[in-house]
């Protein structure tokens, strides 16, 4: 072979093998959480914001269910997950060049939960710290926090000498302050809970007023055999102001009157049967049978337990095409309520 020729030969080697390997591509990424509040029924929600910096144009694919985004002009790209799709795993993310697709890299996340309170299972976890609380029916239940973290809700402020507290509440004065309406257990209605590190770190919580509304319920239910008090402050005013009706067969209170809070409300009144009759409406060939369901209203001061009044409602009948039966409506019953009102 020339020496000419060993020169190409050498030249073609080398092409084949110091041809340069792709650069690496750039990735840096990282994950923290936020809180995104809840409105009404829908309840708070936690996500993860990533932030993928790497190559411009590259294609990036964030998981575990792929998000695929391309990098900006400056090589970064934002996605949103849900952290309960993490499933407690790290995000992981795949960039891919977009000059060479060959061009890869990937990379695990671990996740950085950002300080504040959060829903986890029963109760609510105050971050970096990790306390944990939760309402047991009436009572205040904290878990792993620091001494000295106290705690305010419902009129008290409480302080933790050790990792676990429990301390019960004053479900009476919780109840007499609830928005008189206890039509419908409301998930709106909720009970501020504010939680302080000793290092003075602040966060907000809350916890809905379900089981003091359902307590409030079954208490005004019970009037007819025993008062109902809530509190020592729960005293009647010189006039009476409003009044619970529970329908028969029913155990939802309708307010009848005026009042804002369960405080306010002043009678509890309850619809009995009042007998039963036999009527008839007209038809062309005679008389249609009808029944006629008479209601009797008991109405007790709550406080007293005592009942102040008794009326029997006779039923009449309307006659329409389809009853054979005829009742007392809940409106002329919840009118004469209006009158002891007056």
């Amino acid at each position: 072979m020339s020496g000419s020729a060993r020169v190409l030969g050498v030249a073609f080697i080398c092409v084949a093998a110091c041809r340069e390997p792709p650069r690496p591509l750039a990735l840096r990424a990282e994950a923290r959480t936020r809180v995104v509040e809840g409105k009404g029924a829908t309840k708070d929600a936690e996500r993860v914001d990533v932030e993928v910096h790497t190559e411009a144009g590259a294609t990036v694919r964030v998981g575990p269910k792929p998000h695929v985004a391309t990098a900006d002009a400056s090589g970064n790209v934002k996605v949103t997950l849900d952290l309960p799709d993490l499933r407690g795993r790290p995000v992981e993310v795949t960039v891919s060049a977009a000059d060479n697709a060959s061009r890869t890299a990937r990379l695990e996340v671990a996740v950085e939960r950002a300080p504040g309170m959060r829903r986890e299972g029963r109760g609510w976890a105050v971050l970096p710290t990790g306390c944990r609380w939760e309402l047991d029916r009436f009572k205040l239940v904290a878990h792993a926090c620091e001494p000295g973290t106290a705690f305010e809700l419902a009129g008290k402020r409480v302080r933790a000498d050790g990792p676990d507290l429990d301390i019960a509440l004053d479900a009476d004065a919780v109840i007499a302050k609830l928005p008189a309406s206890l039509e419908r257990i409301s998930s709106d209605r909720k009970l501020d809970v504010v939680v302080t590190t000793p290092t003075g770190k602040r966060y907000d919580g809350w916890w809905d007023m379900g089981a003091f509304e359902a307590e409030a319920r079954a208490r005004l239910r019970a009037a007819e055999a025993t008062a109902a008090v809530f509190g020592k402050e729960d005293v009647a005013a010189p006039t009476l102001r409003a009044a619970y009706f529970f329908a028969r067969g029913s155990n939802t209170p309708r307010l009848v009157g005026k009042a804002s809070t369960v405080s306010e409300v002043d009678l509890v009144a309850f619809e009995r049967e009042g007998g039963v009759r036999a009527s008839s409406c007209p038809t062309a060939t005679g008389g249609r049978p009808v029944q006629l369901k008479d209601s009797r209203v008991e109405v007790f001061d709550r406080r007293r337990g005592a009942r102040v009044h008794d009326k029997l409602f006779r039923a009449t009948p309307a006659c329409t095409a389809s009853d054979d039966a005829a009742f007392v409506s809940d409106a002329t019953m919840r009118a004469w309520l209006e009158t002891l009102l007056k």
